[in-house]
This record gives structure tokens, C-alpha cells and sequence, in this order.
């Protein structure tokens, strides 16, 4: 029963596994079949969405495309490019790949190319040097100074913002006639360096080198036992004498110690030649630093001598400071401006500038990667040892390595000197300025990356001591340069670099007249030796290859100096050297001061002259003219065609300008190195008047001309008889002029065949370029014309026209033409010239008109001076006006009448009449349209009264003697323009005009009485009459008012008309 029981058990068991088993299939079979359904379903979903998602991702996908299309491009401007350099399979060359988008290779050449030497020197140099001697009017100190004045300085900013201050000081103390206690230096500026005077400078020196130019002490004495407060003001910037003795003498009289404080630029920059040489004196001279930082700063300069013959030294300027103060920026991100921005708060006068404009303008400096491809590209190999001078670089390591790797053999004043040499003077900024100073002033090759004050120190210091090589990026043009460098070669880019660098590369034909401080163009000091500038010269013209790559470009001539002075020698002796300029007894120590103020006193005028026949041993072995070498001293034209090779496009021609990168006074030059005997050439007869030529001839007047026409007409009124004048203009006269036929005026004049192969050699050489975009093209000759501006030019265009001259001399000897003749003139007067400006005077005949024509049409053949018929106008006097024009239609010109302007000034009017003066009276009234005056101040207005309006008639007033009518209007201008009166309002004039004209001794301002300038400038011409012996103007007066009687007669009506 028991088993029974248990095997109905174990089947109901196996019948419930296998129901279980079944129950479980079938479990699993009904989720197969839901998850089909899910699975279905989902894909049917997904089927539906998928071109949605589709269609979203691509319109997100078109939309980022827009945008990225319509961005603007990244902007290189802030970009930091540091590239990097590869060493290449070559030795000798460097492979770089620009890291700005183009993969273009730059394959630079690791030595500095052909140029060798000339790359640290400049041949120019050696002619020039330093020269602050005083002259003979400059007051010694214990004759000048007042010893109970007392002025103190307290100069600002960095050391050499410090050192134009103490230079100014001294020029300031002299200004004031008052005793300079030493300057005290700014402790609280940027920099917080607590260095005194006499921790930088030597004291001692600097009060004895200046003991006679004025008195220094250390300190203010005590008086009666007690010290004096001083009192304390600031002097306006660039404050000129005139501006110290108003503002600070009155307080220093009355305070007797004055100190100005924040003294830096606070004098100005033009001043006395005497002036400007104490300036050189203190700056270059007096100015010695001590002799621990003097011994320090020799050390690093004998080590750089060690490692290399040559060196650099860069003034790379590059630390978080100057780049904050620039306001430009330099890919640094986010974190850089706020770097600079935080650095820029220090200065509250600073204004936020945008980097792009500053960048565009070359107010950034280079980066070090950019200063480094500069270098390169001018010819400084990779072997170079370069100083850097500066303090810590914004950028670090990263921004100097592009930098070390083009030149390898980098230095500074901390790899050159340990921790423990440099230990005394590292706590103070100036002293560590100091010894770069004294480095950089050593090397042989300066480059500044910022125009800053230590740039301008050093470059003026290396101009004054014999124009070392002094390099200034053109940062104007080399920014877009090297942005567009990964799209061009090497040579291309070395070649544009060293176009741009033409006229930066510190050349004394770079030196610029009235501009930039003084301090970096101190040209009144800087003196030229003529006889090693000579021999330079015939060395150059031996061997042309060597001239200088980068002396030749036409863009520097932009700075050469155009002054247009002509050199009047009389008399050269053996030992005078070469010391006479413009007929001028110059200092002797001082023969060529080219100072800003020399200006005032060039005067185009020359002596004719000539030289006798030069022994064989008169210095020159190589005569200009003998050979293609030596015929072309001047010519600097070695790389032209390398140079300009990639710049022959032209799309706009601005100006066709010579080449006068030499544009010395030849004349100079061509006096004798030993004895050449100088006098006067008897060029016509002695009893010859020299009516011909009133321009450039020393001795004569511009106004001799109009004086000789007026008396004529006025002869020819009175007489009635019938006379013409037949104005002519000559066609682009300077540039149209034959060479051949100027050599053969200078042989009938008797010049040697020397001087005459020195006049071609100055005149044949000349060479052109167009400035296509301001960027030269190929240079060529010229094949004739001489150059405007060129100082020899004057003098050679006197002797054309002295060709012209002997032309109408001959032609009234044998009869062709007949001049005018007046009673008791030695001469007939035919024809009056000035510069290309020439009138011919005649009887009214037909034969004299024709004949007239055709001796101007030989001369145009001969000469290569063509009449301009357009221009020109024929005259008749006392003749009817249609036979004149009839007379002027066969000649193809214009007819004039009377009255007619003449240089300026009126011809055959009667100049009693008041209407006669119109011109002056509206050129017043013109000019003060131009000034307001209510919002000029009184002293304002007096300066231009004195200045301006008293010197406008000038011109009419030294000829003519102007009516009481006109002097009155004249003066009611002034009086109402002073008082701050104009047309529209009037003022009250609280003291009379009178008074206010009135010297300043007898209670006036010093303006003057225009009649009384009137009188004095007419009572000149009877100084003239009685000194000169031989002259036109002189003889016609005699002739026509007797020898004293009626003088000025002539010039009170000196065109009258009829009285």
C-alpha cells in the first residue's frame, strides 16, 4: 500500500514537471512573440524618426557652415607668431616653415651674405664728428652768473628720462644767469629706484667740466645763518628762453631759490647754435658715471670683444611695462589684457588705443622673432654675437627662443657677468640701465626696437661721436611685411626688408633738419672734416663695388638736407682747410655746422668765380671724368637691379625725384686740397655795368630789377618814346639744360679742364628713380638738366644764361638788335634776369622783334632752354594796343599791358595812389581771416602783430614809399586785431596805437610804426648808393636825378605815371 502511495507520488510529481516544463515553453514562446511585436514597432518608430533627426543634423551642420563663412578672419595683428626652425639636411642654411596658415619655406642663409664689413660701418662716418666748442660770443659763467640765484631741478622718469633733464637744466641755469645746485633724481617714479645723483654720475666732474659755461654746487649755501625754503613750480614743456625769463625769472628775482619740479622735455627743442652746443656739452662731456658702474660697464664690453670682433647690441625693449604703455597687443589672450590693462592703470593719463591702428601706424615694437628675421634679412649671419639689453622679457623664454635660434650666440649682462659682479648694482633699475647704456654705446652695430628715451640718448651720443651704425626698424612698413612673409621666399623677403630699411639705418645723410628731439638729431654739433670726406670719395669712385648697399635708394633722399647754399670763396690759403662757408667767418673748430637755425643764414647766392689752372700735386690723383670710375664719385648704384627686381609694377606714379643721397655743397669739394688760388672772373668788361643777372649774385638786390624797369618806364613815359618789353618764361629751365654747352661757357670763362671734369662728374652722374607707391624702381640717367636743390645748380645756371647774356651784348655790337640807351649809362640796358624769370627792353621796331625772336631761338639750340611763347607776354609802350597785339599774334604769345607784376611786385604804376597798394591792404585782411581773435590772448595777439603783420609789406616797402592813407588803414588792422576787434565787432582801444607801437624802453610793446619800417627799409638803397662803385641801378639814377639831389625821388614814384 506504502509503495503504492509513494509511486502515485512520484508520478504526479513528474506529471506536475512536465505541466511545469510545457507551461514554461510556452511562457517563453508568448515573450518571443511580445518582444517581435516591441521590436517591430520600434522600427517602425525609428523608421519615422530617422529622416527627422536626418533633416535637423544637416540643417545644424548648413547653419555652422554660414557662420563660419560670414566670420571675420582670425586677426594677425595679435597674433604671437613664434615659428619654429628646423636644422635641415644643409649646412648652410636655416629651414623655417611659417606657422600661419601656409607652408611656404624660407631657406635663410646662415652666413650674412656679400656685404661683409659694410654691414658695421659706414664709410660716410668717418668724414663726421663731434663738435660743441662755444663760440666767441658765449658768456663765461663769472660773467653771466648772478650769485644770488639759486635753481634746483628734480627730474622725472627712468635713467635716460633723468639724463635730459640734468642736460636741459644746464641750459636752463645759463637761460636764468643763475648758479645750478646738482639735480636731484625722481625716487618715486615707476621705476622707485632711490639711486642720487652721485650714486650714477660723477659729481665732481660734471661741476668742473661746466665751471665755465655755469656755476654748479651741491647744495644751496646757507644765508645769515639759516636755510631758504625754495619754491616750487613746474615750467610748461618744451619751454623756449623767451617763455623762462617771463614765467621763472620774476619768481626767481624775487624767491632767490627756485625748483622746478617734473623737469624732463621742459625746454625746447629749437634753440641758439650756442645753446644747443652747452646742451652736447653737458649730455656728451659732462655727464661721466661713476667709476665702479664706468669699470662694471667696460668689463661687459671687453668680454663681448672677446667672444667676437663685432657685435650687436639690441635694445629689444619688449618687457610688460613698454608693451602696456604702447597699448598694443600681442596674442596673448584673455590673460594678457588683463595683464596690461592692470599695468596700464599705473599711468592715469594713458587713453585706451586700439592695437590695430597702433600696430598699422609702427607704434608696436617688433616682436623678438621679428627683430630677429629683420637682422637677418640686412645681412647679419648666423654667427653673430648679439647683446641684448633689457630688463625681464614679457613672454619669457617662449617669446626670446625664435630669437636665439636665428642668432645662437645671445648675451646679455647676465650671462656675461655673474650674480656676485652684478650684486651692487641690480637692487637699482638706473644703475643696471647704466651698464647696457655704456655696452650698447660701444657696439659696433645699435638696433632699437622702441623709440624710446634710451633709443634716442644712444642714437644721438653715436651721431655726435662719428654716426655709428644706428639701426631703426621702419616698423610702418615691415608689420604688413611680415604678415604677408609666408607667401613669398627669402630673397624677396630679405630684399623688401632692405628696401624699407633704406633711410632707418642711421646714415648721416639720414639726419633730419628741425625734426625728432634734439637730443636723438643733435645736428648743430656735429661737425664734417671735407678732406677725408674727399679722399672717401676718390676711393669710391676707384672702386665702385664697394660703396655702401644701402646709401643709394632714392627714399633717402627724403632726409638729406636741401639746402640750397652755394659757397662764396674769395681767397684759400694752404692752411685754412676748408673753413669758409657762405662768405661767414664760422667758428673754425665748427666748419660745417649743419644746426636746424644754419637755415636762416643760407642764402642762394655765389660769387662768379674762377680757379687757375691746378698744379699736377694738388691732392686728387683720379680726375673726375677721365673714366667711368672716376667720373662718378657719387653714384651708389651697386644692388639697384637685386633691389628692385620685385618692384617693377607700376600702378601710381607720385613724384620723379633725383637721387641726391650726396647732396653736399660741391663747390666745397672743389676747392684746392692745397693752394688753389681763388678770384674773381672778369667774366665782361670791367666797364660793363653787369646789368644782366640780378638773382644769386652776391651784392645784388631782387628789387635792383624792378628799380632799373620802373626808371625806364618811367623815362620812356616822360620822353614818349616807344619801347617794348617781351616777358619770356623758359620751359622747365633747370631741367632742360645742355651739359655740352655748359662746358663750353665754363671753357670761353677760362675754368680749368679739372674743375670743368669735376662740374661734370657732379652734374653727368645723376640718376632717377620713380616712386611707384612710394617704393623706387630701377634707377637711370639723366641726359641733361640740372637738379633743383642741388647747391652747385644756382651758380651753373647763372653761367647759361651768361651765354644768353654775351648773346644780346654781340647782337647790339654789330647792330641786330638795339637796346635801351639813357644819358651818361655806359651801356644800352636790354636785358634784366632773374633765376629763369627774363624781361628784354628795345625800341618798338619790327626788325627788333624779329631779331629778338631769332637770338632766343639760337640760344634754345644751343643751350637746350626753350621759350614758353604760352607764358610769355609782349609790352609796348607809348604804342597803340592792337598794334601790339598784332605784334604778339606773329610772335604766338600773350600781350600785356600796363601796368604788369614783376617778381611780385607792381611795374609802371603809380604807387602814390592809394588803390595802387590794394594787394597789401587785402593780403592783411586775408591773413586775419584766418586767425581768430577772440580766442587768441593778448600776448598771442601781439606776437603775430610783431611777427606777421609787420613784416607782410616788407617787400612792397623796401621799393616804394606808401602813402599816409595806406599806412593808416594798415595800421587800424593791427590796432583793432590786437585789441581782439575784427569786422564784424569792435573793440575799445583802452591806450592809444601810438603808444602801444612805442619802444618797449619809452612805455610801448615793441611792435613798431610801420612808417617808420617804411622809411628805414627805403633809406638802405642810399647805403648801396654810396658803396657800391659799378652798378645798373646806380648809374640810372645818376643819369636821370644827379648824383645826390632827388635820391629818393625815384623810388617815392618809382613807376610814376604822370604826377
Amino acid at each position: 500500500m506504502k509503495k503504492k502511495t509513494n509511486h502515485h507520488l512520484h508520478h504526479r510529481n513528474n506529471r506536475n514537471s512536465r505541466s511545469t516544463t510545457t507551461n514554461n515553453n510556452n511562457n517563453n514562446s508568448v515573450l518571443d512573440i511580445l518582444q517581435g511585436i516591441i521590436f517591430c514597432r520600434r522600427r517602425r518608430l525609428h523608421g519615422q524618426l530617422l529622416p527627422f533627426i536626418s533633416a535637423i543634423g544637416g540643417c545644424i551642420l548648413f547653419f555652422f557652415a554660414i557662420v563660419s563663412f560670414l566670420s571675420p578672419p582670425i586677426n594677425h595683428h595679435h597674433v604671437h607668431r613664434f615659428g619654429f626652425y628646423n636644422h635641415s639636411s644643409l649646412d648652410d642654411e636655416i629651414d623655417f616653415r611659417s606657422n600661419i596658415g601656409n607652408t611656404s619655406t624660407f631657406l635663410i642663409p646662415r652666413a650674412g651674405g656679400s656685404l661683409g664689413d659694410e654691414i658695421w660701418r659706414s664709410t660716410q662716418s668717418q668724414s663726421y664728428h663731434g663738435c660743441s666748442q662755444k663760440s666767441d660770443n658765449f658768456q663765461d659763467a663769472d660773467a653771466k652768473t648772478n650769485d644770488s640765484r639759486f635753481l634746483m631741478i628734480v627730474t622725472s622718469g627712468g635713467l635716460n628720462q633723468q639724463r635730459t633733464g640734468i642736460t636741459d637744466a644746464v641750459v636752463a641755469a645759463y637761460i636764468l644767469n643763475s648758479t645750478l645746485v646738482v639735480p636731484k633724481l625722481d625716487n618715486k617714479s615707476y621705476w622707485k629706484d632711490q639711486s642720487n645723483f652721485s650714486d650714477i654720475f660723477d659729481v665732481d666732474w660734471f661741476i668742473s667740466y661746466l665751471s665755465k659755461d655755469v656755476k654748479i654746487v651741491k647744495e644751496v649755501p646757507m644765508i645769515d645763518g639759516r636755510s631758504i625754503h625754495p619754491y616750487q613750480m613746474r615750467i610748461p614743456r618744451k619751454c623756449d628762453p623767451e617763455c623762462y625769463h617771463s614765467r621763472a625769472l620774476p619768481i626767481l628775482e624775487k624767491k632767490k631759490v627756485l625748483m622746478l619740479t617734473k623737469f624732463d622735455y621742459r625746454l625746447a627743442n629749437r634753440l641758439d647754435t650756442d645753446l644747443q652746443k652747452l646742451r652736447c656739452r653737458a649730455n656728451y662731456h659732462a655727464l661721466r658715471y661713476t667709476d665702479p658702474i664706468r669699470e662694471m660697464g667696460e668689463k661687459l664690453v671687453e668680454r663681448m670683444r672677446m667672444k667676437s670682433k663685432h657685435f650687436i647690441a639690441l635694445h629689444l625693449r619688449f618687457e610688460s611695462d613698454m608693451l602696456a604703455f604702447s597699448g598694443c597687443y600681442f596674442g596673448g589672450g584673455d590673460k594678457e589684457r588683463q595683464e596690461l590693462e592692470q599695468i596700464r592703470t599705473r599711468w592715469e593719463t594713458l587713453h585706451k588705443r586700439d592695437p590695430d591702428k597702433e600696430r598699422k601706424l609702427g607704434r608696436c615694437p617688433l616682436t623678438p622673432e621679428e627683430v630677429g628675421l629683420m637682422l637677418r634679412a640686412l645681412g647679419y649671419g648666423e654667427d653673430v654675437h648679439i647683446y641684448v639689453a633689457s630688463g625681464e622679457v614679457y613672454g619669457g623664454e617662449n617669446a626670446l627662443s625664435p630669437l636665439k635660434q636665428l642668432f645662437p650666440n645671445y648675451h646679455s649682462k647676465d650671462t656675461i657677468a655673474t650674480k656676485e659682479e652684478l650684486a651692487p648694482f641690480s637692487p637699482y633699475s638706473s644703475r643696471m640701465a647704466a651698464l647696457d647704456f655704456i655696452v650698447c654705446n660701444a657696439s659696433d652695430v645699435f638696433v632699437t626696437n622702441n623709440n624710446g628715451n634710451m633709443a634716442k640718448m644712444l642714437a644721438g651720443r653715436r651721431r655726435y661721436f662719428g654716426y655709428k651704425p644706428t639701426i631703426t626698424p621702419n616698423a610702418k612698413k615691415l608689420y604688413r611685411l611680415f604678415l604677408d612673409r609666408g607667401n613669398m621666399t627669402w630673397e624677396e623677403f630679405a630684399s623688401r626688408v632692405r628696401t624699407h630699411q633704406i633711410g632707418f639705418m642711421g646714415r648721416p645723410n639720414e639726419a633730419l633738419q628741425g625734426k625728432g628731439e634734439f637730443h636723438e638729431y643733435p645736428i648743430a654739433c656735429i661737425c664734417e672734416d671735407l678732406r677725408v670726406q674727399i679722399q672717401n670719395r676718390s676711393q669710391l669712385g676707384q672702386n665702385q663695388n664697394q660703396s655702401e648697399p644701402y646709401n643709394h635708394d632714392v627714399q633717402a633722399n627724403k632726409h638729406n638736407r636741401n639746402e640750397s647754399e652755394i659757397i662764396v670763396v674769395k681767397e684759400l690759403q694752404p692752411n685754412e682747410g676748408h673753413n669758409s662757408q657762405l662768405g661767414q667767418n664760422q667758428n673754425q673748430s665748427e666748419p660745417y655746422n649743419h644746426d636746424v637755425q644754419a637755415n636762416k643764414r643760407n642764402r642762394n647766392e655765389s660769387e662768379i668765380i674762377v680757379v687757375k689752372e691746378l698744379q699736377p700735386n694738388e691732392g686728387h690723383n683720379s680726375q673726375l671724368g677721365q673714366n667711368q670710375n672716376q667720373s662718378e664719385p657719387y653714384n651708389h648704384d651697386v644692388q639697384a637691379n637685386k633691389r628692385n627686381r620685385n618692384e617693377s609694377e607700376i600702378i601710381v606714379v607720385k613724384e620723379l625725384q633725383p637721387n641726391e643721397g650726396h647732396n653736399i655743397s660741391y663747390a666745397q669739394q672743389m676747392e684746392n686740397k692745397n693752394e688753389t688760388q681763388v678770384k674773381e672772373l672778369p667774366i665782361r668788361n670791367k666797364n660793363e655795368s653787369n646789368s644782366g643777372l640780378e638773382d644769386l649774385i652776391k651784392g645784388r638786390s631782387i628789387l635792383d630789377g624792378t628799380l632799373v624797369i620802373n626808371e625806364i618806364l618811367d623815362w620812356a613815359k616822360r620822353s614818349k618814346n616807344q619801347m617794348l618789353i617781351f616777358k619770356i618764361d623758359f620751359e622747365k629751365a633747370f631741367d632742360s639744360l645742355n651739359w655740352g654747352f655748359l662746358d663750353d661757357i665754363l671753357a670761353q670763362m677760362g675754368f680749368g679742364d679739372r674743375w670743368r671734369a669735376w662740374v661734370r662728374g657732379c652734374i653727368t652722374t645723376t640718376r632717377v628713380s620713380i616712386l611707384v607707391n612710394g617704393s623706387p624702381t630701377k634707377e637711370f640717367r639723366m641726359e641733361k638738366g640740372v637738379r633743383h636743390g642741388d647747391p652747385l645748380a644756382p651758380f651753373l645756371f647763372i653761367l647759361a644764361m651768361e651765354g644768353l647774356y654775351v648773346a644780346m651784348k654781340e647782337a647790339q655790337l654789330k647792330g641786330i638788335f638795339k637796346g635801351i640807351h639813357l644819358d651818361n649809362v655806359r651801356e644800352e640796358i636790354s636785358i634784366l634776369q632773374y633765376a629763369d624769370d627774363a624781361i628784354f627792353l628795345g625800341d618798338w621796331t619790327r626788325r627788333n622783334v624779329t631779331n629778338l625772336i631769332r637770338i632766343l631761338q639760337c640760344f634754345h639750340i644751343c643751350s637746350g632752354l626753350k621759350i614758353n611763347f604760352l607764358k610769355s607776354k609782349l609790352i609796348g609802350v607809348n604804342v597803340h594796343l592792337e598794334e601790339t597785339k598784332r605784334m604778339a599774334r606773329r610772335l604766338n604769345c600773350k600781350t600785356g599791358t600796363l601796368p604788369f607784376n614783376y617778381l611780385g611786385i607792381p611795374v609802371g604804376e603809380n604807387m602814390n595812389k592809394a588803390t595802387s597798394w590794394k594787394p597789401i591792404v587785402e593780403k592783411f585782411k586775408s591773413r586775419l581771416s584766418k586767425w581768430k581773435a577772440s580766442t587768441l590772448s593778448i600776448g598771442g595777439r601781439l606776437c603775430l602783430c610783431k611777427s606777421v603783420l609787420g613784416s607782410l609789406g616788407n617787400y612792397y616797402f623796401s621799393l616804394y614809399k606808401a602813402p599816409m592813407k595806406v599806412i593808416n588803414a594798415l595800421e587800424s588792422i593791427r590796432c583793432k586785431f590786437f585789441w581782439g576787434g575784427n569786422k564784424e565787432k569792435k573793440k575799445i582801444c583802452w591806450i592809444a596805437w601810438k603808444e602801444v607801437i612805442n619802444d618797449k624802453r619809452n612805455g610801448g610793446l615793441g611792435i613798431g610804426s610801420l612808417r617808420a619800417l617804411n622809411l628805414a627799409l627805403l633809406g638802405k638803397w642810399w647805403g648801396r648808393f654810396f658803396s657800391e662803385s659799378h652798378s645798373t641801378w646806380k648809374d640810372i639814377i645818376i643819369s636821370r636825378h644827379g648824383n645826390l639831389g632827388g635820391l629818393l625821388d625815384p623810388i617815392r614814384n618809382s613807376g610814376a605815371a604822370g604826377n
